[in-house]
């Protein structure tokens, strides 16, 4: 957090220093929005100089999760950590999702190595069953580097643990083995870590990257690795027996009974195996045994024995259901107890319930883009000594929202001085609070924007090995060094008495190669253009060597037309773009989702590159919905609010259509034409439109090949955003090279190094 950000959230807590006095013990605070609550709890346990450790429970797992974010962003460097309860779950008969019981495991986890000094949990996981600490101390496994560690009873600690094998270690809870190297990635650590041992001697400990396979970070002395379940659940026969317990509450149970033990056999376990935990035969212990002493904040008795009871209420009901359907299910005893044994510092109770802690806050009046109303309300806030607080919720959109400040000439204010501020605080919402006379927004009151979670990391090397896996016999590939060959299967080598899994391949003089997966990354599946099957290539032959030097030679001759054309581009001067206006701001507040860190990088490094004097010349990659086509449009609306047109071509009709929507309706709210150009468009309507576009009329233009016709011109193009250009014929490359002599260029692809050969 910079500096100025730090003083600002400094200025913020200090504001709440009077509400914040009124919570002593046995005080009673009203239940209010998450990010007013979190505000005042961060200011009650960092008053005293240091920071106090914090327990708090919220009434939802929802309104957990956004305290829990506002507290994190409240208190930088601080370990804040939520308990995602199982209360959701123990009335149905899945398993909760993956990234539920990896936060479980990783917030026990913190708890026991005393990383964690605030957490926040739903109503009920304070009642839950838990294994005692001691359990799942005994159970883990120290590793330190120097030490002598038999690499075959580590395996099997492994798993035992839990950890599954793998051919790599792409995702947490999964472990590979291949000669004197273990690459694992415990649950509660966002990287895989590489062991590497000499004879029995750990000799190195060290992260690395999954998608590069090469070390990041500095090498560690010690690591501690815990048990996966948060139970004994052994090789699955406690798992069983606790089923069987349970069954005489469900009716002809023998076939779902059946199933678990098929489950069990095949797999190593079965869906919703850890609904029976509790049932299993480890030292009982509750959240209350694994937190440290500190202040404690609950929900009122009587508000919580009512969230109790209507949960319950809902998953008697579902059992009751379940049950008549034959599935075995634990009770909600099974999982909860009766009651809390942590010592309660102070009560949350319900909004219309009698507080002794004189603290109110209202949801932050909305404007949903309005900015001159939004003036006009701040300055008169600022006018009755208000204090105002701008949040972006991320650096540059605090500037931004300073630049709003200032195109409307509003009051600022430091300390506390009445006045607006900015300050970078991605806070879940808004709040006014009206004893304080504090207002503090974000985005989504000022512009509208909607959060959108952000799309999951994907594993370079997990998605390869799936393309290797949707290979069937028969199927071609091209081996980097030996040539188009035929698809046999998988097979299993034994060497040095270690199995090895290999990728089998045929060649034309029956030559038989046997790759390993840790080399896979020389295999590529063959993709036509027109389906046809390729003559395998002989093993050991001259004619793959004749292929790749011909390649070479295209690549030169490319390489050297590529040259020529950046030669000229770069003794052209092209247009620098001025610095982000107002209007600009606005369309990127415009947007009604969160952008990424991905998309604010790239139109960040675009913007530079726009606004320098040098042509640009850059491509966007990213998978299919990861937010490419907003990088564009940002770039397009940069370009069009200078004054100069924009050029987006596509190599498909449904492409062009698709874009054309999205383009017309993100620029709604602009004075921006947008037309297209496709086989579709009537040809009287095309001539017109290729008109107005060499008269300057139209600002954006969105076409297939037909925008290089010899017709088409443009009155100032700017920009030419290209979609997938390695999908354009050899002919409209040419055309492209002469379009894109002295303007700006913006590629997008999915797919940036195509996956065939020709």
């Amino acid at each position: 957090m910079e500096s100025r950000d730090r003083a600002r959230l400094d200025e913020l807590l200090r504001i709440l220093d009077g509400p914040s006095s009124g919570l002593m013990p046995d005080a009673k605070l009203r239940w209010t929005e998450p990010a007013a609550l979190a505000l005042l709890l961060a200011r009650w346990i960092s008053r005293e100089g240091r920071l106090q450790p914090l327990w708090v429970d919220a009434p939802s797992e929802a309104e957990a999760q956004s305290l829990a974010q506002d507290l994190r962003v409240l208190l930088p460097g601080v370990g804040v950590a939520q308990f995602p309860g199982m209360a959701p779950y123990v009335g149905g008969e899945s398993s909760p999702p993956g990234m539920v019981l990896r936060d479980r495991l990783a917030t026990l986890i913190g708890l026991l190595e005393r990383r964690v000094t605030v957490l926040v949990t739903g109503p009920l996981a304070a009642f839950e069953k838990l294994p005692h600490p001691t359990w799942f101390q005994k159970q883990k496994l120290e590793l330190q580097r120097g030490t002598e560690v038999p690499r075959e009873l580590l395996l099997e600690t492994l798993i035992a643990l839990g950890y599954r094998r793998t051919e790599l270690a792409s995702s947490p809870g999964e472990f590979s083995a291949r000669g004197l190297v273990i690459d694992l990635w415990p649950d509660h650590l966002d990287q895989p870590l590489r062991l590497e041992t000499f004879g029995d001697e750990l000799e190195k400990l060290a992260p690395f990257d999954p998608d590069t396979q090469r070390r990041t970070g500095e090498e560690l002395e010690k690591l501690t690795i815990y048990p996966r379940y948060e139970a004994a659940r052994g090789d699955g026969t406690p798992l069983l027996k606790a089923a069987q317990s349970r069954a005489d509450r469900t009716p002809e149970a023998a076939d779902d009974l059946a199933f678990r033990r098929s489950r069990i056999s095949t797999h190593g376990h079965f869906p919703g195996e850890e609904l029976f935990y509790p049932l299993l035969d480890q030292p009982a212990g509750q959240l209350a045994h694994w937190v440290a002493p500190c202040l404690r904040v609950k929900l009122e008795s009587e508000w919580s024995d009512a969230l109790r009871a209507r949960e319950q209420e809902r998953v008697d009901q579902s059992l009751e259901t379940l049950r008549r359907g034959g599935v075995v299910c634990p009770d909600f005893g099974d999982r909860f107890l009766p009651g809390d044994p942590s010592r309660t510092t102070i009560q949350l109770t319900e909004w219309q319930t009698e507080a002794t802690v004189p603290f109110t806050a209202q949801k932050a009046r909305e404007f949903q883009g309005r900015l001159s109303e939004l003036a006009t309300y701040l300055q008169e806030l600022v006018l009755n000594d208000h204090r105002v607080f701008l949040a972006g919720s991320t650096p540059g959109m605090r500037d931004r929202l300073g630049e709003i400040l200032s195109d409307y000439e509003l009051p600022l204010g430091n300390g506390s001085e009445s006045g607006c501020r900015t300050a970078y605080l991605a806070l879940s919402a808004g709040m006014y609070i009206k004893d304080a006379r504090l207002l503090v927004l974000t985005e989504r009151e000022i512009f509208g924007r909607k959060a959108m979670a952000a799309p999951p990391k994907r594993s370079a090397s997990s998605a390869f090995m799936s393309d290797l896996r949707d290979l069937k016999p028969g199927d071609r590939v091209v081996h980097l060094d030996h040539g188009i060959g035929e698809f046999v299967g998988f097979q299993e080598l034994n060497v040095g008495g270690e199995l090895h899994e290999v990728v089998q391949l045929r060649y034309s003089d029956g030559g038989q190669l046997q790759v390993s997966l840790e080399r896979a990354d020389l295999i590529q599946r063959f993709v036509s253009p027109d389906g046809s099957l390729p003559p395998l290539d002989k093993l050991g032959g001259a004619s793959w060597a004749k292929v790749k030097r011909r390649a070479k030679k295209a690549i030169r001759d490319m390489a050297e037309e590529l040259l020529k054309l950046y030669a000229k581009r770069k003794l052209e001067k092209g247009h620098a773009y001025p610095p982000d206006g107002p209007e600009m701001a606005e369309f990127e507040a415009s947007f009604p989702f969160e952008p990424t860190k991905d998309q604010i990088e790239a139109g960040e490094a675009i913007k530079a590159d726009l606004e320098s004097h040098k042509p640009m010349d850059r491509l966007v990659v990213g998978d299919v919905g990861f937010g490419k086509t907003e990088v564009a449009m940002r770039a397009a609306a940069k370009v069009v609010l200078d004054g100069k047109q924009v050029a987006v071509l596509c190599p498909t009709t449904i492409l062009c259509f698709q874009h054309f929507r999205t383009f017309k309706e993100r620029f709604a709210g602009f004075p921006v034409r947008i037309e297209m150009l496709n086989r579709f468009v009537d040809k009287a309507e095309a001539k017109q439109i290729q008109q107005d576009v060499a008269d300057g009329k139209v600002e954006i233009i969105i076409g297939t090949h037909q925008l290089l016709g010899a017709r088409n011109t443009f009155a100032d193009l700017g920009l030419v955003v290209i979609d997938e250009e390695q999908r354009f014929g050899v002919s409209h490359k040419e055309k492209l090279k002469h379009l894109r002599a002295n303007v700006d260029v913006l590629a997008l692809s999915a797919t940036p190094i195509p996956a065939r050969c020709t």
